[in-house]
């Protein structure tokens, strides 16, 4: 759960994040058995062009895009090296696209994968969730449509960047890391 342990935010908010979290990963396991906990190579792939498309959209430039074994399963990182916050000064409309960024990964796993494992993502997913209330908040919108808003234009953005997101995936399933120019080439058309 690196999106909240790697957070600044109070003991009390992350505690409330993780507890969201395992909720959430309670409920995958239920749903889904073991199978919910798996995390290959291609999950992280996907996860990880997911993040990379949506940061590219929304203006950030991706410095470097990789995965990596970590025991029998893989994980992922996208580095932009630039730091974000949400709090109730901040643009609401910077937050929804931070919100469209966490939502990307996990969602991309869930949409792409023929067997997708449910518990993938969701200390990103407890992150966009608080963050979609914050927004709520500020707005003075319903945050479940808020919410729902925010992952059909996660869903429009990739689908609309498919090739770009298919790219990515590929060249992940071969090698670890992508940065630089190659990098750019992936992401040119986005």
């Amino acid at each position: 759960m690196s999106a909240i342990s790697t957070l600044n935010a109070t003991p009390e908010d992350r505690a409330g994040l993780m507890a969201d979290a395992a909720d959430m990963l309670r409920a995958a396991i239920q749903f889904q058995g073991v199978a919910a906990l798996v995390s290959t190579r291609e999950h992280a792939a996907r996860h990880e062009a997911g993040h990379t498309i949506l940061h590219k959209v929304e203006g950030n430039r991706v410095l470097s895009v990789e995965v990596y074994p970590r025991g029998k399963d893989w994980l992922g990182k996208t580095n932009t090296g630039k730091r974000w916050r949400v709090d109730h000064d901040t643009d609401p409309q910077a937050d929804l696209a931070q919100i469209r960024v966490l939502l990307a990964g996990p969602f991309s796993e869930y949409w792409y994968c023929a067997n997708p494992a449910y518990g993938a993502g969701v200390d990103e997913l407890a992150l966009a969730r608080r963050i979609a209330s914050t927004v709520a908040f500020k707005l003075g919108v319903d945050f479940q449509a808020l919410l729902l808003n925010a992952i059909a234009d996660t869903w429009h953005t990739i689908a609309r960047h498919r090739s770009a997101f298919d790219a990515v995936t590929a060249t992940l399933l071969i090698r670890k890391k992508v940065k630089g120019f190659e990098l750019l080439r992936l992401l040119r058309d986005v």
